[in-house]
């Protein structure tokens, strides 16, 4: 495996990342909330993504350090988006999962120049109360430090019910190592997450959008997916497509996913 990691600085900012790939263009993976940091796991995203390595530079941000409070989603927007310029990527196709496809929205409308196209996986433009409970209940657990509880209610409800069951254990082992520094900057980049609705920005994105989700995510629900793609469907070479059975989870779960993001992000480099 050729991931490796760096740290972009931009100003006061400093957001480590991991890189890999050979190609010409230029790939920006934003991964949803997690615990620890997703770059702990490095190799397993590259295997995951290998797809893309011939024809893409791919480049996969974590967050910026030092997390301050009252921390919100466009604050995370601007400092991706600062880091990739510091790092020279521009016109770069973006996938973002779950809270990163809500910072992916964020970039392509406020942006454009940073943009090709996105890909927005299990995300949504603005929280249900379904799920604005279930935000507030991961940060109440992470702020009684009740690790195992935390996993076990972020796992249930990311996981399909097979998933959960196959990884569980492995979970709980997993929750005993989390330092009380994760449990709060978790705590803070979830809260940062309540109140979002961002569907007044989605008319500023002129991109090429393939829209993924699943009917039974049980975070931020299928219809959220819908609804983005309902706003954006009128702006030209965007795309819906929906699973059923993969839950939240469905861009780790789904055989097929990484290819239909390959395809997506080829075709619209063609189309334009």
């Amino acid at each position: 495996m050729t991931c490796v990691l760096g740290t972009a600085a931009a100003g006061n900012i400093k957001m480590d990342y991991c890189r890999f790939g050979s190609g010409s263009g230029q790939m920006v993976i934003i991964p949803g909330l997690s615990v620890q940091s997703v770059l702990l796991f490095k190799e397993a995203i590259e295997k995951q993504y290998k797809v893309f390595t011939s024809d893409y530079d791919v480049y996969v941000f974590d967050r910026r350090q030092d997390i301050p409070e009252g921390y919100t989603v466009a604050d995370m927007a601007e400092d991706t988006a600062s880091a990739m310029k510091s790092l020279g990527i521009r016109d770069a196709c973006i996938f973002g999962a779950s809270q990163g496809g809500m910072i992916t929205m964020l970039i392509a409308a406020e942006h454009p120049e940073l943009v090709s196209a996105i890909a927005l996986g299990s995300t949504s433009a603005h929280l249900s109360d379904e799920a604005e409970d279930s935000l507030k209940k991961w940060a109440d657990l992470a702020a009684a430090g009740d690790r195992l509880n935390l996993y076990m209610e972020f796992a249930v409800r990311v996981y399909n019910p097979e998933m959960f069951e196959q990884f569980k254990g492995a979970l709980a082992v997993m929750s005993e190592k989390v330092s009380d520094e994760e449990l709060e900057r978790f705590r803070r980049l979830t809260v940062g997450t309540a109140g979002l609705d961002i569907r007044d920005k989605l008319s500023s994105i002129k991109c090429p959008a393939l829209v993924i989700g699943d009917m039974t995510d049980m975070v931020l629900g299928g219809d959220a997916s819908v609804e983005i793609y309902e706003i954006l469907k009128d702006k030209g070479n965007s795309e819906l497509y929906m699973y059923d059975g993969f839950g939240h989870a469905a861009y780790d779960a789904a055989p097929d996913y990484t290819d239909r993001l390959y395809s997506f992000f080829n075709r619209a480099i063609i189309s334009r």
